[in-house]
């Protein structure tokens, strides 16, 4: 078959997005379709997202499994690479680096790619949204005009992502599906989610550290009425404090020194979708004030404006803190507590879903793995031991990157398949001392039962308060009773 010239394509491309104000998955998979047409590539994938993780939001030419699938750019060699660099990059065939579709490519499930070529596609603020592949089983697939012809391609792709194109944003239901498991307490979590999604209450996600609330805020943006419309995150703890209001609430141009062009901020961009305030409990008193107005009134005043702006913004606010505890102590401003504790879901931890855990890591195994050319990497049976006995501090996202690390050492180790993780790979030695447990009793206590069960809870109660530094809410979840009662029974035992 004759393939089309690479302009005739390009043209074509653009014009996919003719009169389309949201076009859908169909829409992006013939863009898609018509850039590995022109190149000559094997497969295509358009993957999405900001900061370390990116989400395959259309792809062609790879096995189905690869749809909706979220990478770890620092799990794997050459999408980091991409995010990196200024323009594509074309990846020698001898490159040591592993490809991230490795035994995807459909044309040969059993193939390793031995062409690739890639770019990052950046935004108008020049961050990047996400990255283009092409990959080939063949060494000679693309030809020496390949950079301009995926610099041309990845401009395109940049254009429909700054207009907010639904398809090409990475927030789409392939989130919910990343909830994985099956215990009790996830079934009440998703529970409580379809109740809250369609509703248009703000939403506090409350949880430990690593528990994935960023991955319940996208499943209640998903299944509400606002899934058409953005969901923009922003991280509290990591704004500058010089720049913080910008960011939140925009500027125009001159309202300060730098000010140099107008900047929608965060709410601005957020019209008529969500936004996820991350670590909000970290939000600076002075912001407080301005965000309490917008959360009331819907008013947004932007820097250097005179006028207010009406926005329409759901806000999902997710935090690692008891914010009750801070409005209690005067850090946290309790109108604006109340305001977006409309709804509260608390995420559980790690080592509350015992059920899950093994699910869970085999799902980051088949992941990272997969990046690596592992594709029937498994854990042994003394590693799934340690992964079910360990405590888990850091909960779900502790095991994703002791998975992939795992899974570099025994890339680097042996090629031979199917390869094995072992307990020495994840460098999990199994903690004893940090779970409660029953010890094998040589002879009975000599200051009698009643004692001993004291002298039992008293240090389960310091382990408890140990491991949620000092946080004693968070001591009462992980013993499983009422804040009150813990603090009744510490009173009790003199702690």
């Amino acid at each position: 078959m004759v393939r089309r010239t690479f302009a005739r394509n390009l043209l074509a491309a653009a014009r996919c997005f003719e009169g389309e104000r949201a076009p859908g998955p169909a829409v992006v998979g013939r863009v898609l379709g018509l850039l590995r047409d022109a190149t000559g590539a094997d497969a295509v994938a358009l993957l999405t997202g900001e900061g370390q993780a990116l989400r395959v939001s259309g792809a062609t030419g790879l096995l189905g499994r690869a749809r909706g699938l979220r990478l770890e750019v620092d799990a794997h060699p050459r999408l980091s690479a991409l995010v990196d660099a200024s323009s594509p990059l074309v990846f020698a065939p001898d490159d040591p680096r592993p490809d991230p579709w490795d035994g995807f490519l459909l044309v040969d499930p059993k193939a390793k790619v031995h062409a690739c070529a890639g770019a990052a596609l950046r935004g108008t603020d020049a961050r990047s949204c996400g990255v283009v592949t092409l990959d080939a089983a063949s060494p000679q697939a693309f030809g020496g005009e390949i950079v301009g012809e995926l610099a041309s391609f990845a401009a395109l792709l940049e254009l429909a992502i700054d207009m907010d194109q639904p398809a090409l944003a990475p927030r789409t239901r392939a989130s919910t599906r990343e909830l994985i498991g099956h215990s009790p307490a996830m079934q009440k979590l998703r529970r409580e989610i379809e109740l809250v999604a369609p509703s248009n209450l703000p939403v506090l996600i409350e949880g430990e550290t690593g528990v994935g609330k960023e991955l319940v805020a996208e499943a209640i943006h998903a299944a509400s009425t606002r899934a058409a419309g953005p969901l923009v995150r922003v991280n509290c703890a990591a704004l500058p404090e010089s720049l913080a209001e910008s960011e939140l609430f925009g500027h125009r141009r001159g309202a300060f020194t730098g000010a140099v062009t107008n900047y929608r901020g965060a709410f601005a961009r957020a019209d008529g979708g969500t936004l996820l305030l991350d670590e909000f409990g970290e939000l600076e008193p002075r912001l407080q004030a301005k965000m309490l107005r917008v959360l009331q009134d819907g008013e947004l005043a932007v820097l250097g404006e005179e006028r207010t702006q009406r926005v329409d913004v759901r806000v999902i606010a997710a935090s690692n803190q008891d914010l009750s505890q801070a409005v209690a102590a005067g850090r946290f401003r309790a109108d604006l507590w109340y305001r977006v504790a409309g709804y509260r879901v608390r995420v559980p931890a790690l080592r509350e879903r015992e059920r899950d855990i093994l699910m869970l890591a085999g799902y980051f195994l088949d992941q990272a793995g997969a990046g690596l050319g592992l594709l029937e990497a498994k854990l042994s049976p003394a590693a799934q031991r340690c992964v079910v006995e360990y405590p888990w501090p850091g909960n779900v996202r502790e095991l994703e990157h002791r998975v992939a690390r795992a899974c570099l050492r025994v890339a680097a180790r042996s090629p031979v398949l199917p390869a094995v993780v072992g307990p020495e790979d994840l460098e999990l030695e199994r903690d004893e001392a940090a779970r409660p447990h029953l010890a094998v009793l040589d002879e009975l206590p000599a200051n009698g039962l009643a004692a001993a069960v004291e002298d039992l809870r008293r240090a389960l109660i310091e382990r408890a308060v140990a491991l949620s530094n000092g946080n004693w809410a968070e001591a009462a979840r992980r013993l499983q009773i009422d804040r009150s009662n813990l603090h009744r029974m510490a009173r009790r035992l003199d702690m």
